[in-house]
């Protein structure tokens, strides 16, 4: 089997667990090959924690950070608090950061737009650079491969700087379907705890390494700057970080859709990228 075959086994997984999710686990699949971070925006109880800890329960021996924010949250709720015994018995000033972001590949972060803007700065560094960088601690470098949010509303025009490190974003609304609403209600649903395909962190740097050898094609560098010129037209600014970083995404869009080169149809996924 092919990294490419054990991505799309995840994929399926997934979706028979997660009714009308299919988007959102794209999408979080795509954070994953990119190497970027996914923000999901909706109302409560529509299954974004869910979703992030589903996929990660995909990937053996990923390490998995969870924290719902709030305006007093700080860094030592990220990364650990003052390790308070060697500080008095050896005067050692280190941190007890097992269990935190420190030591995690796949970090969620709950109602982030809640969180203070001391903490956004920190989470600045952490998710462009894969650095920790606290007052009082040199920076030391993060495992984090991709940072997963969830909130149920947007982010203040100050936070706009933050909100742009988000590659891949998308509202995530209730289940729509009736057949698919009687069987959330009758609970005939897999379990999302008992994977049924897995893949593992090798194999998920093999599949980024794939991905970034996807071709190019002149048709869809014409329809990219096409799109640009749109964009522009309507008064949307996009930032060059972010146009670089679709480069990435198309090519991981194809990967996952099994295209040997990019397409047209690759950009569908450029939907999820360039609103606000």
């Amino acid at each position: 089997m092919t990294v490419h075959d054990q991505f799309f086994a995840v994929r399926t997984d997934l979706t028979a667990c997660l009714l009308e999710r299919d988007s959102a686990i794209a999408n979080a699949l795509l954070a994953l090959l990119t190497g970027e971070h996914f923000l999901m925006l909706g109302p409560p109880g529509v299954a974004k924690s869910m979703l992030v800890r589903a996929v990660c329960a995909r990937i053996t021996g990923a390490t998995y950070f969870e924290k719902a924010m709030s305006p007093v949250t700080v860094p030592e709720d990220l990364y650990g608090p003052i390790d308070l015994i060697r500080l008095a018995d050896k005067g050692e000033w280190v941190r007890r950061d097992t269990g935190s972001m420190s030591r995690a590949h796949i970090v969620f972060l709950d109602e982030i737009a809640r969180s203070n803007e001391a903490i956004r700065d920190t989470l600045l560094v952490a998710m462009n650079e894969r650095l920790a960088q606290v007052v009082g601690f040199d920076p030391y470098p993060l495992p984090l491969l991709s940072l997963f949010s969830a909130s149920n509303n947007t982010f203040p025009q100050e936070a706009a700087a933050f909100n742009d490190r988000f590659l891949l974003r998308e509202i995530v609304q209730p289940i729509a379907d009736e057949q698919n609403f009687l069987l959330l209600l009758t609970g005939q649903l897999p379990d999302w705890h008992q994977p049924q395909a897995t893949i593992s962190l090798d194999e998920l740097r093999h599949a980024q390494a794939e991905a970034r050898h996807i071709k190019g094609t002149p048709e869809v560098a014409q329809a990219v700057l096409a799109l640009k010129a749109a964009l522009s037209a309507e008064g949307i600014v996009v930032s060059d970080r972010k146009w670089s970083w679709c480069g990435k995404l198309l090519k991981a869009r194809a990967w996952l859709d099994g295209q040997p080169e990019l397409d047209i149809e690759s950009l569908l996924c450029l939907q999820h990228a360039l609103w606000t």
